[in-house]
């Protein structure tokens, strides 16, 4: 499936194919975050980047594998009862605080951290909790 580099169309075939997963609040709110991953992604390229650039490198860098992260069997052990678009957004949030002070930081790795921090398995709050007594 190839996406449109009109940020609109975008969200909107986004809405489309995941079946309902973002409300129109949401794929607002995710048309934002494209505005802003094109700031971001001019200040990597050191350029304005055009709309197609930018899509795709949303598409690739954030949107899918975050959207695979909260479909992901941790995140449905560690959030059994919280909706997918709220997890989607909270760990893009998360991600971005981590990308503050640890820039090559993965979504992957974000996404276990986001787990391990916030999510209701005991365990993994307890390895935390240890790691940062090391540490």
């Amino acid at each position: 499936m190839t996406y449109s580099c009109c940020p609109t169309d975008f969200i909107q075939q986004l809405t489309n194919k995941t079946n309902g997963l973002f409300s129109e609040s949401s794929a607002k709110q995710i048309q934002k975050h494209v505005t802003s991953h094109r700031y971001f992604l001019g200040l990597k390229l050191k350029r304005q980047p055009s709309w197609c650039e930018t899509v795709e490198s949303y598409k690739n860098e954030v949107f899918f594998p975050i959207y695979t992260a909260i479909y992901s069997w941790d995140f449905d052990v560690s959030f059994p009862k919280e909706k997918k678009e709220v997890l989607y957004f909270k760990l893009a949030t998360h991600l971005y605080f981590l990308r503050q002070s640890k820039p090559s930081i993965t979504v992957k790795e974000a996404s276990k951290n986001f787990c391990c921090m916030y999510g209701s398995n005991k365990r993994g709050k307890m390895l935390v909790n240890m790691l940062r007594k090391i540490s």
